[in-house]
This record gives structure tokens, sequence and C-alpha cells, in this order.
């Protein structure tokens, strides 16, 4: 679909600021990084890469043209899918796009397979940097798929690893790695315990981290996380986006769920909102005006919707897990979200 693209430089003309012309060569490298693509993929249909001994077009770019993991695969995944990209190829010579974007783009097709829709995705990746739009992808591939995108984030935990080496001295060096979903749980266990303690306090950040990890081992304490997830992805129904939580990717509606299970839940007050009590074996809900509680019934399998307060909604999961939301808030242009606090003891 794609020949050859033509690039022509035409040099600076007078007092040109730097800052200029740094986006006017960025520009130009993202053109070249398009014909790379292009290229990387005539490379992968052919038997170059297998006569000259590699075991792939990936290591072949990787090595001959000394350039590290990342950019090899994006070329390659560029590459492949450009017959889908048409459009964003378009937005990115127009210089509506950069190069860092198409390669989210191709990624996320390479994700979801048939179900992607450029439509979707373009008018994110003008909207919002190349980072941004990475992260916002996440939810488009959760809306997509979400049982593929658990599936992958289950993946990803087993690759969680954690060395202790000990020195001459005593001393213990840690070298590990965590999937999104455990990094996000053991930084908002050791962000509070992490802070300053006051004006005298000069420790820096590493050593603050340092001494929180020993503190959090050394105590048993509760883990309060903040997850922002549309009543759609507490349902797992299909093109609910992913849930949020403040130190990790977007999260998959099955670890929401067990979350939801294995922990308590403590009050969220919106504004106008009816203050509700989650994870007893009876809810109440208080009324606002200062009188006694109220009984709070649930809505599920045919029970009264009735009793519940007004802009509440009974969300039951799959496993039977329920939780109350009222007053939605809108953060993003999929679904409207509710937002709970998770105490967890530390270890569940």
């Amino acid at each position: 679909m794609f020949g050859t693209i033509m690039i022509m430089f035409e040099p600076f003309e007078g007092e040109v600021p730097a800052g200029d012309k740094l986006v006017q060569n960025q520009a130009r490298i993202g053109l070249i990084q398009l014909e790379q693509s292009r290229l990387a993929a005539e490379l992968a249909a052919g038997r170059q890469w297998d006569e000259d001994g590699f075991n792939g077009a990936y290591d072949w770019i990787r090595i001959n043209c000394h350039v590290p993991a990342n950019v090899a695969g994006d070329y390659l995944t560029v590459g492949a899918h450009l017959p889908q990209l048409a459009q964003s190829v378009q937005a990115m010579l127009a210089g509506e796009i950069g190069f860092a974007h198409l390669a989210v783009m191709a990624r996320t097709a390479q994700a979801v397979g048939k179900a992607f829709d450029e439509t979707k995705l373009l008018p994110l990746a003008k909207d919002n940097s190349a980072g941004k739009f990475f992260y916002k992808s996440l939810h488009y591939r959760h809306s997509a798929s979400s049982k593929k995108y658990a599936g992958e984030q289950a993946e990803q935990a087993e690759t969680n690893f954690l060395h202790m080496n000990r020195g001459e001295d005593g001393s213990f060096f840690l070298v590990g790695s965590l999937d999104p979903v455990g990094g996000a749980v053991v930084r908002s266990a050791l962000e509070p315990l992490a802070r300053l303690s006051g004006a005298g306090d000069h420790r820096l950040r590493p050593q603050r981290m340092a001494d929180a990890l020993i503190e959090l081992a050394g105590h048993k304490t509760k883990i309060q996380m903040q997850v922002t997830s549309s009543v759609q992805t507490l349902l797992d129904l299909t093109g609910a986006p992913g849930a949020e939580t403040e130190f990790s990717l977007p999260i998959s509606s099955k670890t929401v769920e067990r979350w939801a299970c294995d922990c308590s839940l403590t009050r969220v007050l919106m504004q106008d909102s009816v203050v509700i009590d989650v994870g007893r074996a009876e809810r109440r809900s208080e009324d606002p005006s200062g009188g006694r509680s109220m009984p709070v019934t649930s809505i599920v399998n045919g029970r009264a919707a009735s009793a519940l307060p007004r802009g509440a909604t009974d969300i039951t999961s799959s496993t039977g897990c329920t939780a109350v939301a009222t007053n939605w808030k809108t953060s993003s242009s999929y679904a409207p979200d509710t937002t709970g606090r998770c105490t967890r003891a530390a270890g569940s």
C-alpha cells in the first residue's frame, strides 16, 4: 500500500530559534523512521536476515542498524501494520502526531487484532502526548477485550522476581521486578511511610523509601488504595475501559473484582451524595438531614430497589461481591466513574 516515502529537506533560512529547529528536525526524523518501518517490513518478508545468519529480522535490525531493542521492535510493528494505519500516517505527514504516536497505534493494533478501529484512537493521539496516548490506549485495549487484557496482566504477574544479595559488611542489595498491579500495591503501602517526618528530616527520597520498606516489613499495617472504576468495568461489560489507581497503569476488571472481595471499603462522600457504608453484613445509609440510619436493600436478583438512596446503584460482580456507589463523576469519554477507597491488610 505504501511505496517509498520521498523525503525532501529544505535548509533553514534566516534566524530560526533553536526550539523551532528542534521541532522541524524531529519531524524530519519521524519521516525517516516511517521509511525505516516500511523497509523493516520488507526485510521481515524476505530472507536476507536468514542468509546473513540471524534468527530473525528483529535481531538483524538491532545489530546492523545499531539501535536498541525497543527501536527495532517499533520499526517492525509499525511496518507490519501500515495497511491498517492509513489515516494515522496521513496525520503524521501533516504534523498532527509523531512517530511515537504511530508506534503506540501499531502496538495496539497488534494487541487487539481484528477489533482494532483506527478512527477511535486517532483523535486521542492528536489531543495527547505520546506518553498520555499510550495510557489511554490501554483503556481502549481493555474495552476491546477485557478478558485478554486481564490475561496479559496475569502473565506479567508470573514474571515477578526479587533477589536479595548480601555484601561483605552484611548489607543487603535488592534487585527485582514487579508487575503493574503488584507494584501499585507495594507503592501504595510505602508512600505513606516514606513521607518527610518534619522540618528536621533531611533524608532523600531513596532512603525514605528504604526505611519505609523496613517499617512495613516489621509491622502489620493497612494499605489504602484509591481505585476509580466505571460501573461497566465493575460488571465486566464489553466495551468498558480499565480501572485506574494512583500508581499503576489501567487495571483489568478482574483485578478490581478480586480487590473488592479482599478488602474493606470506607465511606466516600461526593458533592450532594448520601453517605453509604459498604462492606457490612447489613449496609445502612445515614439520612443526610441528620435522622437515623436507613437500611439499604439490594436490587440484585429481583429484590426491591426502592430502599436504595436516591442516586445510588447496587453493583454485584460475577463472584457475588457487592458494592454501592452514588453520584458518578465522569472522567473519560468511555463511561461515568465511581471512586472508592480499598483498605487491605498487609500481605493480603
